[in-house]
Protein backbone atom coordinates (compact mmCIF):
# COMPACT_ATOMS: atom_id res chain seq x y z
CA UNK A 1 0.00 0.00 0.00
CA UNK A 2 1.31 3.61 -0.73
CA UNK A 3 2.16 6.06 1.54
CA UNK A 4 1.40 9.13 -0.77
CA UNK A 5 -1.63 9.87 -2.55
CA UNK A 6 -1.96 12.69 -5.49
CA UNK A 7 -5.44 14.18 -5.32
CA UNK A 8 -6.37 16.55 -8.15
CA UNK A 9 -9.43 19.19 -6.62
CA UNK A 10 -10.93 22.21 -7.92
CA UNK A 11 -8.73 24.12 -6.15
CA UNK A 12 -5.22 22.65 -6.77
CA UNK A 13 -3.00 19.34 -6.24
CA UNK A 14 -3.34 17.77 -2.61
CA UNK A 15 -0.41 15.70 -2.42
CA UNK A 16 -1.01 13.42 0.81
CA UNK A 17 1.26 11.35 2.78
CA UNK A 18 0.41 8.78 5.47
CA UNK A 19 2.30 9.66 8.79
CA UNK A 20 1.68 6.26 11.34
CA UNK A 21 -2.24 5.97 10.76
CA UNK A 22 -2.76 9.61 9.73
CA UNK A 23 -3.65 11.08 6.54
CA UNK A 24 -1.67 14.70 6.63
CA UNK A 25 -1.40 17.46 3.32
CA UNK A 26 2.08 17.67 3.08
CA UNK A 27 2.21 20.00 -0.14
CA UNK A 28 -0.56 21.96 -2.33
CA UNK A 29 0.70 22.31 -6.24
CA UNK A 30 -0.94 24.73 -8.44
CA UNK A 31 -2.71 26.60 -5.68
CA UNK A 32 -6.36 27.63 -6.69
CA UNK A 33 -6.29 26.15 -10.34
CA UNK A 34 -8.70 23.40 -11.02
CA UNK A 35 -6.45 20.06 -11.46
CA UNK A 36 -8.95 17.68 -13.31
CA UNK A 37 -6.50 15.02 -13.81
CA UNK A 38 -3.37 13.45 -12.41
CA UNK A 39 -1.03 10.61 -12.96
CA UNK A 40 1.95 8.89 -10.91
CA UNK A 41 3.79 7.17 -14.04
CA UNK A 42 5.21 3.64 -11.64
CA UNK A 43 7.72 3.29 -14.69
CA UNK A 44 9.83 6.30 -14.12
CA UNK A 45 8.33 7.67 -11.34
CA UNK A 46 6.88 10.86 -12.98
CA UNK A 47 4.36 12.84 -11.98
CA UNK A 48 1.79 14.71 -14.38
CA UNK A 49 -0.73 17.36 -13.83
CA UNK A 50 -3.35 18.44 -16.28
CA UNK A 51 -4.96 22.02 -15.47
CA UNK A 52 -8.25 23.55 -16.92
CA UNK A 53 -8.31 26.65 -16.71
CA UNK A 54 -11.10 28.22 -18.77
CA UNK A 55 -10.09 30.78 -20.88
CA UNK A 56 -6.59 29.54 -20.41
CA UNK A 57 -7.31 26.00 -21.58
CA UNK A 58 -5.49 23.01 -20.60
CA UNK A 59 -2.49 22.83 -19.50
CA UNK A 60 0.24 19.93 -18.71
CA UNK A 61 2.67 19.87 -16.02
CA UNK A 62 5.26 17.20 -15.55
CA UNK A 63 7.81 16.81 -12.55
CA UNK A 64 10.70 14.01 -12.40
CA UNK A 65 10.94 14.83 -8.42
CA UNK A 66 7.96 13.67 -7.07
CA UNK A 67 6.55 17.19 -6.94
CA UNK A 68 9.49 19.54 -6.24
CA UNK A 69 9.15 21.26 -9.44
CA UNK A 70 7.08 21.05 -12.23
CA UNK A 71 7.34 22.09 -16.28
CA UNK A 72 4.91 22.79 -18.46
CA UNK A 73 4.51 20.08 -21.45
CA UNK A 74 2.76 20.59 -24.49
CA UNK A 75 -0.78 19.44 -24.72
CA UNK A 76 -2.40 17.35 -27.86
CA UNK A 77 -3.22 18.99 -30.40
CA UNK A 78 -5.52 18.16 -33.84
CA UNK A 79 -4.17 18.07 -37.12
CA UNK A 80 -4.25 21.17 -38.75
CA UNK A 81 -8.03 21.38 -40.42
CA UNK A 82 -9.67 18.67 -38.66
CA UNK A 83 -13.32 19.23 -38.10
CA UNK A 84 -15.69 17.63 -35.83
CA UNK A 85 -19.25 17.27 -37.69
CA UNK A 86 -22.01 18.52 -35.53
CA UNK A 87 -25.76 18.95 -36.07
CA UNK A 88 -27.61 18.74 -39.46
CA UNK A 89 -28.18 22.39 -40.42
CA UNK A 90 -31.62 23.15 -41.99
CA UNK A 91 -30.56 21.69 -45.09
CA UNK A 92 -29.73 18.68 -43.65
CA UNK A 93 -26.04 18.62 -43.90
CA UNK A 94 -24.20 18.14 -40.95
CA UNK A 95 -22.77 21.24 -39.79
CA UNK A 96 -18.41 21.85 -38.91
CA UNK A 97 -16.67 23.68 -36.66
CA UNK A 98 -12.83 23.33 -36.21
CA UNK A 99 -11.58 20.34 -33.80
CA UNK A 100 -9.86 21.89 -30.55
CA UNK A 101 -8.99 20.44 -27.25
CA UNK A 102 -11.15 21.31 -24.76
CA UNK A 103 -9.65 19.28 -21.57
CA UNK A 104 -7.12 16.09 -21.40
CA UNK A 105 -9.90 13.31 -19.61
CA UNK A 106 -7.67 10.88 -19.04
CA UNK A 107 -4.16 10.03 -19.03
CA UNK A 108 -2.35 6.31 -19.22
CA UNK A 109 1.40 5.17 -19.09
CA UNK A 110 2.08 2.94 -21.81
CA UNK A 111 3.71 -1.03 -20.81
CA UNK A 112 6.41 -1.73 -19.09
CA UNK A 113 8.24 -2.25 -22.38
CA UNK A 114 7.44 1.37 -23.50
CA UNK A 115 9.07 2.77 -21.21
CA UNK A 116 8.55 6.57 -22.54
CA UNK A 117 4.86 6.44 -23.53
CA UNK A 118 2.14 8.20 -22.52
CA UNK A 119 -1.53 7.74 -23.47
CA UNK A 120 -3.94 11.06 -23.70
CA UNK A 121 -7.79 10.69 -23.73
CA UNK A 122 -9.42 14.24 -24.58
CA UNK A 123 -12.50 16.10 -24.47
CA UNK A 124 -13.62 15.98 -27.38
CA UNK A 125 -12.75 12.49 -28.58
CA UNK A 126 -9.41 12.19 -29.36
CA UNK A 127 -6.94 9.48 -28.58
CA UNK A 128 -3.32 11.09 -28.40
CA UNK A 129 -0.25 9.48 -28.11
CA UNK A 130 3.28 10.68 -27.02
CA UNK A 131 6.40 8.75 -27.38
CA UNK A 132 8.93 11.24 -25.18
CA UNK A 133 6.58 11.15 -21.93
CA UNK A 134 4.57 14.23 -22.63
CA UNK A 135 2.64 15.56 -25.11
Amino acid sequence: MSNRIQVGTRKGLFILGRHNSNWKVDKVDFLGSPVTMCLKDPRNNFSYAVLTLGHFGCKLHRSADDGKTWEECGVPKYPEGAVFAGMPGDDGTPTTKPASMKEIWILEPGGTDQPNLLWAGTIPGGLFRSNDNGM
